[in-house]
């Protein structure tokens, strides 16, 4: 038996029981310190064999990200920044379009803002049945200048032009050619020839006729040039039946004006507020005289007259 040189002298002095306890105790320490580093050699080993668990994933759908900026409560995007407008936008032409159909008479307001309503939407056929219908009524009503004042040829004139203009836009020529022809009659009739003596509101009333004049021969211009290609519009019957006719509301444009030039009447602007509301077409809008000659004497030109 090998015995550590300290227990033999324990041994020498006669001291046997102590040698043997001390070495057990000195054996005992060693054997637990490397059970100690066995156990713990066996645990890390059993710990790198299990499988780590897999990361939990969690989505917040209320939680910010980590770089967001928390709004405001009176803040908002562009996204909603650009509704707003829109709504603002929508909201007001709307209100604009109500308040404005008030200046018309009651038999004939819903008409015309359902058919400017249409005719936003580009819905020609649906604007031009409910223009022909306002039309149709205002032209039947008793007392005009009770109903509509005392420009009721002007604003009545303003409907059948809206109804000629949708139709054009349509592809309705020969009809559209029909109805400026019918707003043309209305303002003529019983107008007196221009003198000293006229009013604006006459004047007006001619500078209209004139424009329409010239309208009238352009498109039926246009017409006879499709029937000569063998391609008429449809319902050609309400279109010009000649050259002549044509050459006739040239020359009454370009004698009216002529007349309306010299003349001292101040030509006012024309029905302003009713070509807001029906949104009617710029050449309605604005007539100027010498834009009427130069159109005459470009159809002269054509012709070779000139």
């Amino acid at each position: 038996m090998n015995v550590h040189p300290v227990y033999r002298q324990l041994v020498a002095l006669g001291k046997p029981q102590l040698a043997i306890r001390s070495s057990s105790a000195l054996i005992h320490r060693r054997l637990h310190s490397r059970a100690g580093i066995s156990t713990s050699f066996r645990v890390s080993d059993h710990l790198a064999q299990r499988p780590s668990p897999a990361p939990s994933r969690t989505i917040s759908l209320s939680s910010p990200e980590p770089n967001s900026r928390k709004r405001g409560p009176l803040e908002v995007s562009a996204f909603e920044e650009i509704l707003a407008f829109v709504a603002l936008g929508v909201g007001f032409w709307m209100y604009k379009t109500y308040d404005s159909m008030g200046e018309w008479p009651e038999e004939v307001r819903n008409d015309l803002r359902a058919a400017v309503k249409a005719k936003q939407k580009e819905d020609w056929r649906t604007a031009a049945s409910y223009f022909e219908r306002a039309y149709n009524t205002a032209v039947t009503l008793p007392d005009q200048a009770a109903s509509f004042g005392v420009d009721s040829a002007i604003k009545i004139s303003a409907i059948a032009l809206s109804l000629a203009d949708v139709l054009e836009s349509a592809g309705d020529l020969s009809r559209a050619y029909s109805i400026y022809g019918a707003a043309f009659a209305e303002l003529i009739h019983n107008l007196p020839s221009l003198s000293e003596s006229n009013t604006a509101l006459e004047a007006d009333q001619q500078r209209r006729a004139m424009r329409i004049a010239v309208k009238m021969a352009e498109l039926g211009e246009h017409i006879l040039h499709l029937q000569a290609l063998g391609r008429p519009p449809e319902g050609a019957d309400y279109g010009p039946t000649d050259e002549a006719e044509v050459k006739e509301k040239f020359d009454w444009a370009l004698t009216e004006a002529l007349r309306l030039r010299r003349t001292s009447v101040q030509l006012p602007e024309m029905g302003k507020k009713e070509n807001d509301t029906l949104n009617l077409p710029a050449w309605v809008k604005k007539v100027d005289l010498t834009s009427v000659m130069t159109r005459v004497g470009e159809y002269y030109l054509r012709k070779g007259e000139i």
